[in-house]
């Protein structure tokens, strides 16, 4: 170590000796950074956009390309192979060029239908315009190497690159910013390989930044966290045709320089953490560019792959610049893979992102949805406790906990009718890996930014979905019953909200059949159940019994009728009474209508009871034998008393089959008789004692 190089490390350890003496009470958090091993697993930390395209900053699980870069591989495979010809009509250094037609193309790029580029670069963006407003700009501090002045800078073993704070590279003590616009820079390639060895300080600095540069100085950090800083390092330059291009590593894995027209970058140069470069095309031409899972290039394409593909990615990156080498072989091939292939389709799209409800089987069932992504593709979805998911495809359900649904399957979620939350997936994320373009951005702004394709769960293609739960409404159905027939007389139906509380009354009358139906049944009350119900209100009618007393001679009521009322369906019991009349007690006669005795039914019942009296009433007033000789016969005269109890309008008593029979008794013995309507009957009848019931002075009684 030199002395003068001593002097200043021992200035830089005082100065840290001073400053941490000063800050003895304030605490310096030093935070330990994890190296990256080659399948390391990462987090998601931010997602920003800015002027020119949005990117997202993501720890990924990186693996190495199938024809990607090795650290360990000799520069002479890596050196320039430079085509013998015309100077004039080759691109050297790190950008693009050709010059088989005489200028460069303007770029007309057209998006296709189907791409949707979150990250899609302005149309306007050009690399070299603002390349040349930050030469511009240092010229007024710096003196400045660069393409315009390149050719006078003599190089010599003991040349070094260095940057300052700020990540601006120079070359002892000046700015070096040469390279792009095709210039050759061939001659610089061995400088720019060794890359940066130190930092220095330009401009005014503060005691304590130049604390933290020696501090950064001293204890640089041997590994490097996901979120540090990439390790960039330049292992050579590729040439096909015209063109050369240079060839880097971002942490040991191949990457490309994206911006032809800005300088190169340079082993050591300091960039900003990767970050996710969400643009369809990029990621189409690292898939099947140099280096690619799909790549269109053999093995022994190697110089030609990585040329066109560098091309190809900066004509993409900046669709504002000039571009070369579209007619080199395989540039058209892979330029249509650009704007019309596919890559592994890892995003996760649900067919449905709101499922409607219905009710099947007595549950809330939700519309099928399909999860839309690659069939080695799968997804993790978690439910509830009462939420059911069912994996259509397969058959398997899971109630409170998590399934796994794969690319193509179809799905739908169940939860009892009385659950009453939404349920949302939140953002859920496939298991399969994308090919995400990884970008990073120099520090200083000055030189090309660089892309390298690594593959990773992306944690930005995400989806969602939910189902609108919520408790839902069964029929009430309300059945009006006629009690005594069974038959349902009529019904009424109206939605409910399971859960809630009911209290359902009925019609306190009902006309059914021309019956007038009286309710029996009270108001119900209860909690809506989760299924359909059926509340039953019985209703009945009552009906009259009238008993009418007749005469049934004249059809007089000889008793007031009896009425009184009876369910339908409810026993009654009838029998005719003693009827009196006077000194006469009413015989009976006969029980006409309806049964005295039964259950009565949906009618009303009238019975009728008959009597009747003697149609007159008839005495003997005075019986009178007459003497007469034995042979002739005894005359007798009968006198009676009559005293009709009916009209003599009343048909019996003119009815000849209802006679009045007088008979003439001697003793026992009939001898005489005659028969009588009840209005004929005379009060005086004579009768004759035959001769041939007579004796000579014999005494008989008659009657």
């Amino acid at each position: 170590m030199g002395k003068k190089q001593l002097n200043s490390n021992l200035i830089y350890f005082l100065m840290v000796v001073v400053l941490m003496f000063q800050t003895i009470l304030s605490p310096v958090a030093i935070v330990a950074e994890t190296s990256i091993d080659e399948e390391q697993s990462l987090n998601v930390e931010n997602s920003s956009t800015n002027s020119e395209a949005s990117v997202s900053s993501v720890d990924v699980t990186e693996s190495k390309s199938k024809q990607g870069l090795s650290k360990d591989d000799p520069k002479s495979e890596m050196s320039d192979s430079k085509t013998s010809g015309d100077l004039s009509k080759s691109s050297s250094s790190e950008p693009t060029g050709s010059t088989n037609d005489s200028s460069s193309k303007k770029a007309k790029d057209v998006k296709s239908d189907e791409e949707v580029s979150k990250d899609e670069p302005d149309e306007s963006k050009s690399s070299k315009e603002e390349s040349e407003k930050v030469k511009t700009d240092l010229r007024k501090e710096y003196k400045v190497w660069d393409n315009s002045n390149m050719d006078k800078l003599k190089l010599s073993d003991s040349d070094r690159l260095d940057i300052n704070q700020d990540g601006l590279p120079f070359l002892n003590g000046d700015v070096f910013l040469v390279g792009g616009d095709g210039v050759d820079t061939s001659r610089f390639d061995k400088l720019m390989d060794r890359g940066i060895e130190e930092v220095i300080q330009t401009g005014d600095v503060s005691l304590g930044e130049k604390f933290s540069m020696f501090f950064d100085k001293t204890f640089k950090p041997m590994t490097v966290s996901a979120s540090s800083a990439p390790y960039i390092r330049r292992v050579g330059s590729a040439t096909y045709k015209y063109s050369t291009v240079g060839i880097y590593e971002v942490n040991g894995e191949l990457a490309y320089c994206i911006e032809h027209h800005r300088p190169p970058a340079m082993t050591g140069l300091p960039y900003d953490p990767l970050e996710v470069y969400h643009n369809i095309k990029v990621q189409r031409a690292l898939y099947y560019g140099w280096g690619g899972d799909g790549s269109i290039f053999s093995s022994s394409q190697k110089e030609q792959g990585i040329v066109i593909t560098s091309l190809i990615l900066s004509r993409i990156y900046n669709p504002g610049d000039s571009y070369t080498g579209d007619n080199y072989p395989k540039y058209d091939e892979l330029w249509n893979k650009v704007q019309n292939g596919s890559v592994p389709n890892r995003n996760i799209v649900f067919s449905d992102h709101t499922l409607s409800i219905s009710v099947k089987g007595g549950k809330q069932v939700s519309q099928t949805a399909t999860l839309k992504t690659g069939s080695d593709n799968s997804t993790k979805i978690k439910v509830p406790s009462k939420v059911t998911i069912v994996n259509e495809s397969t058959g398997k359900k899971v109630t409170g906990g998590v399934i796994t649904i794969k690319g193509g399957q179809k799905f739908h979620l169940e939860a009892p009718l009385s659950y009453n939350s939404s349920y949302s997936s939140g953002n859920v994320k496939g298991t399969a890996k994308s090919l995400l373009p990884m970008l990073t951005k120099s520090k200083s702004g000055a030189t090309q930014d660089l892309v390298k394709g690594t593959w990773a769960i992306d944690p930005n293609l995400t989806d969602s979905f939910k189902v609108p739960f919520e408790r839902q409404e069964v029929t009430l159905t309300k059945k009006y019953i006629d009690e005594y027939t069974g038959n349902t007389m009529g019904t009424d139906k109206k939605k409910l909200t399971i859960g809630d509380h009911y209290k359902q009354c009925a019609p306190n009358d009902y006309d059914y059949k021309g019956r007038d139906m009286y309710k029996k049944t009270g108001c119900k009350t209860g909690t809506v159940p989760d299924h359909d119900f059926t509340l039953k209100y019985y209703y009945n009618s009552e009906h009259k019994i009238t008993v009418n007393y007749y005469d049934n001679r004249n059809n007089d009521k000889i008793k007031d009728s009896k009425s009184y009322m009876k369910e339908a369906g409810s026993s009654y019991s009838e029998s005719h009474p003693t009827i009196k009349s006077g000194d006469y007690t009413y015989r009976f006669v006969k029980h006409t209508g309806d049964p005295a005795k039964g259950k009565i039914g949906t009618s009303n019942l009238i019975i009728n009871y008959y009597y009747d009296l003697p149609l007159a009433e008839v005495g003997l007033k005075k019986l009178q034998v007459y003497t007469a000789p034995a042979d002739e016969g005894l005359p007798v005269v009968v006198n009676l008393y009559k005293n009709n109890i009916y009209d003599p309008k009343v048909p019996d008593m003119n009815d000849k089959n209802r006679r009045i029979t007088i008979a003439l008794y001697q003793g026992d013995k009939k001898i005489g008789s005659k028969r009588y309507t009840a209005n004929d009957l005379p009060t005086k009848i004579d009768f004759e004692v035959p001769t041939n019931v007579l004796e000579v002075d014999q005494k008989k009684e008659y009657t």
